[in-house]
């Protein structure tokens, strides 16, 4: 299975304290970082007083052989807009960031592990609650 994490779940993860979580990265065999997601932990970081210890642990986990950051291209961009313009028209918008993380995983036909619940709003969008 390939997974994608939100930014929530790579937070929990590093706090080791959701074992279904980790059984479930342990298991994938693919583990994706949305552009966006890699910047919010980034920027997260930043106001923190372990700013550096934080980017330490990124920059590891970055470095392991299943994790790839993945940046958007036309296809997401279309994806994106598409996305945007139905959560819209629903009146169910969500944060832009995370319309940005579920184009991401419509395109590569990814699990989201994630525990935000306006991801539900998301057509076709499959998301792993943990």
């Amino acid at each position: 299975m390939k997974l994608a994490l939100d930014t929530n779940a790579y937070s929990s993860l590093q706090l080791g304290n959701v074992p279904d979580l980790k059984q479930l990265v342990d298991q994938a065999e693919l583990i994706i970082l949305p552009f966006v997601v890699d910047a919010e932990l980034r920027a997260g970081f930043q106001k923190g007083n372990r700013k550096t210890d934080n980017n330490n642990k990124l920059q590891k986990f970055e470095e392991i052989d299943r994790v790839v950051v993945l940046w958007p291209n036309d296809l997401t961009n279309e994806l994106y807009a598409q996305v945007w313009a139905e959560l819209a028209s629903n009146g169910k918008p969500i944060p832009t960031n995370d319309v940005w993380i579920a184009a991401i995983c419509l395109q590569h036909q990814l699990g989201l592990a994630s525990s935000d619940k306006h991801f539900d709003h998301v057509p076709l969008l499959h998301t792993i609650k943990y």
